[in-house]
């Protein structure tokens, strides 16, 4: 009886959804946040692309604003980043979005990811709503860990963490940053460092 227990013990953990990564693991330092929504270097006016990277760089862009009216008027206006995320020698270009359509009000904009592949370029990241994005030491399949973070407060903050895997990044944790905490005074007080808890990546 007592075995049929432990067996029945086993099989229900391994079932069970095991954690990717325990929150204490996650490091995340939000003063190396990057926002390109706060910068004016947009993708027809940056000087760190040349052409004719920069047309084939707003024909990809143009296909994410397909439904607008002006598609590729949208893609040059796009901010646009070039950071070496495999140390290839071949930067990734970092882009997001600055029209309304593709904004929250409080910053949260279409990103996306894309890396040269032959004449054109290939898309390797997209998410909806993001603020920032900050560059991880971790890496997996040569490329360089990401962590997105989605404003949702003047305090809080929300963070998904991306790997490279199969051509492209991927989902593969959430946290939540809080830079306020509850008392024992019953009231609410600022926090110098963010307080990290495991969030929900539905």
């Amino acid at each position: 009886m007592r075995d049929a227990i432990l067996l029945t013990m086993l099989v229900i953990w391994a079932a069970a959804p095991q954690k990717t990564q325990p929150t204490r693991d996650f490091h995340w330092n939000w003063r190396e946040s990057k926002e390109l929504v706060a910068s004016t270097d947009s993708l027809a006016t940056s000087q760190e692309i040349k052409e004719p990277e920069r047309a084939g760089l707003i024909d990809a862009l143009a296909k994410q604003f397909k439904s607008y009216p002006r598609p590729t008027e949208y893609a040059a206006k796009t901010r646009v980043k070039l950071i070496d995320l495999n140390g290839d020698g071949i930067p990734e270009a970092i882009c997001q979005a600055t029209n309304d359509e593709s904004c929250s009000p409080t910053g949260n904009c279409s990103f996306w990811i894309y890396e040269k592949s032959g004449a054109g370029y290939k898309l390797i990241l997209s998410n909806r709503a993001v603020q920032t994005f900050t560059i991880q030491n971790s890496q997996a399949s040569g490329y360089h860990d990401l962590v997105l973070g989605m404003h949702g407060s003047a305090t809080e903050r929300s963070l998904t963490v991306f790997r490279f895997r199969d051509g492209h990044y991927r989902r593969t944790d959430c946290y939540d940053a809080n830079w306020t905490s509850l008392g024992k005074d019953g009231e609410y007080h600022d926090l110098k460092e963010p307080r990290i808890t495991r969030g929900s990546c539905s």
